[in-house]
């Protein structure tokens, strides 16, 4: 039996235990497909600058409205993401203090997106406020459709055996990014010929408005366009909701290949080709249900990869160290007390079945 990283292939490619199936929909798949919707119009302010700068690689003037529209959409949207957070926790009726983060959250998202705020002496407020805000309606939205964070796989599995199909799933959507990698490396070179070429000539940290010099900056924009509009909003939460509606695969990775592309068309012609990467991805969280590991090896190579365009390479080794060991800390205070038993003391069994429901010892 062939085997990967001392497990069976069988077992690693198997649908993980803790996973739960993704399920109609309570609310309808009216209300689900308005939800996925939401979800892209958060991201709008994103696309509009990712077309804007598109443009301008194709030789078009971009006019001084067009520059400064994506900062009042950005406003708009926060203050969208506020109200639809508020309306979702209030509608669940939680504890009072619950609803009282909700709203200090969105507030302070609302407040840090104006364009005021960028330039007093808050620089990551925005990133911060927007991240905290933005997560936070995804898992309410999910929460919405009868999506729970452990049907995410936001939560890191249980059982010890099971966390060697994680690092496979992490690797599987690494190796998803590979033709997006080959597109952006051998299509300059491919169309050299084309002086007009719609290519990213610039370093992408540059275009990302990544300095070297502000490190912590630049990874807190990496989680807010990665990990949270990419990973989060588009190939979680828009494929869970749209799964939720019982819509096709095809319309899910559809939708999904095509907001990734939009989004990544700063890159020139290489962008699109995210959107099939991304696709991809989609596919790998409705057949495995493990997001944690997809978010945390995009991040990682994202990271490393503005590492070799010029940001501090001990500054970034630093952060991507910080993400293991923030996963690993995660994933350690997941795993039960019973399973941790098991694997400590493999001799001890421990017989379910031998509790009685009027209570007593568990019978070894």
């Amino acid at each position: 039996m062939s085997t990967v990283t001392g497990y069976p292939v069988e077992m690693l490619m198997d649908k993980p235990a803790h996973v739960t199936r993704m399920s109609r929909s309570p609310t309808g798949p009216l209300w689900a497909y308005l939800d996925a919707a939401g979800l892209l119009l958060l991201i709008v302010p994103n696309m509009v600058t990712s077309l804007a700068l598109f443009a301008q690689l194709c030789g078009i003037r971009i006019g001084a409205g067009i520059r400064t529209l994506p900062l009042t959409l950005e406003w708009i949207s926060a203050g969208c993401a506020f109200l639809w957070l508020g309306i979702l926790v209030i509608g669940r009726r939680p504890r009072g203090r619950t609803r009282a983060a909700a709203a200090a959250v969105g507030a302070t998202a609302v407040y840090a997106s104006t364009p005021a705020a960028g330039q007093i002496q808050h620089p990551y407020l925005q990133y911060v406020a927007l991240i905290a805000t933005l997560t936070w309606l995804v898992l309410e939205v999910c929460r919405r459709h009868g999506i729970c964070p452990r049907c995410l796989g936001l939560a890191p599995p249980d059982a010890r055996d099971q966390r060697q199909q994680a690092l496979m799933v992490g690797w599987m959507s690494v190796q998803a990014y590979v033709p997006a990698v080959l597109a952006v490396v051998t299509l300059p070179v491919l169309l050299s010929w084309w002086d007009g070429a719609p290519l990213l000539r610039a370093p992408q940290i540059d275009v990302l408005g990544i300095s070297p010099d502000r490190p912590l900056g630049g990874v807190l924009n990496l989680l807010l366009c990665a990990g949270v509009v990419e990973d989060l909003i588009v190939v979680a939460g828009v494929t869970a909701v749209l799964t939720s509606a019982a819509a096709s695969a095809r319309v899910v990775y559809a939708t999904v290949g095509l907001a990734a592309a939009v989004l990544h068309l700063y890159l020139g012609l290489p962008g699109l080709v995210f959107g099939i990467s991304d696709a991809l991805r989609a596919g790998l969280l409705r057949r495995y249900g493990r997001l944690t590991p997809m978010i945390m090896s995009h991040l990682i190579c994202d990271i490393f990869a503005f590492a070799l365009s010029g940001m501090s390479f001990l500054a970034t080794l630093a952060v991507g160290a910080v993400l293991v060991v923030a996963f690993k800390t995660i994933e350690r205070l997941h795993v039960s007390e019973s399973e941790e038993l098991r694997q400590n003391s493999p001799d001890l069994e421990i017989s379910i079945d031998a509790v009685p429901l009027s209570g007593g010892k568990i019978r070894q």
